[in-house]
């Protein structure tokens, strides 16, 4: 508030349970992705967005992830704590009169009220249901997009490394010699496989 003196505070609240069983159904999400995990193994924004992720969720959620490949324990009760804690925060800290607690489920009317507009003709916009949130931002948000353009980059890289390889061993370890039948050519083939 020292920076932003005249700033408005809009605090979203939701019932504890609901929003728990949704940060557990976003972190299934994020543990259970094999392809999320091999983008923070091989890609450097991979790399990057694992350091922030692991410290994110440890200094928010009281959570921790020991590598890329583990996956992100929570302790219930520290994970409570920490949201209770955010909350009192911001209640705390916030000037009254700037501050607006706000429920989602109670729609436009608190909200446009707090920030003189009118209410939109539009329904109140509601994303993350039962924790999908990680579903579209793994599709949509650049810094994904850019992690699956380098794991593709590295994939190929990779592959075609292998492929090098085994098409140098080829050459020095099967002799292949094209006699004019195939047939007999497949067999001579086959008996230094």
């Amino acid at each position: 508030m020292d920076e932003f003196p005249d700033a408005k505070v809009i605090l979203t609240v939701r019932d504890e349970d609901s929003w728990y069983k949704s940060w557990i159904n976003q972190t299934a999400m994020v543990n259970g992705n094999i392809f999320l995990k091999c983008m923070q193994t091989f890609t450097p924004t991979g790399r990057s967005y694992f350091y922030f992720l692991r410290r994110f969720t440890e200094v928010i959620h009281g959570a921790y992830v020991s590598s890329t490949w583990g996956n992100l324990r929570l302790i219930e009760t520290i994970t409570r704590t920490k949201y209770r804690q955010h909350n009192s925060d911001v209640i705390m800290n916030a000037p009254r009169e700037q501050l607006l607690i706000c429920n989602i489920n109670d729609g436009w009317d608190p909200l446009c009220q707090f920030l003189n507009k009118d209410i939109p003709e539009t329904a109140f916009p509601h994303e993350n249901i039962k924790g999908n949130l990680f579903v579209d931002h793994y599709a949509n948000h650049p810094m994904m997009v850019r992690m699956h353009r380098e794991l593709f980059i590295t994939g190929s890289l990779f592959f075609s490394a292998v492929l090098y390889v085994i098409k140098n061993w080829w050459r020095k370890n099967v002799p292949f010699k094209f006699l004019g039948n195939w047939e007999h050519t497949v067999c001579s083939v086959q008996k230094y496989i």
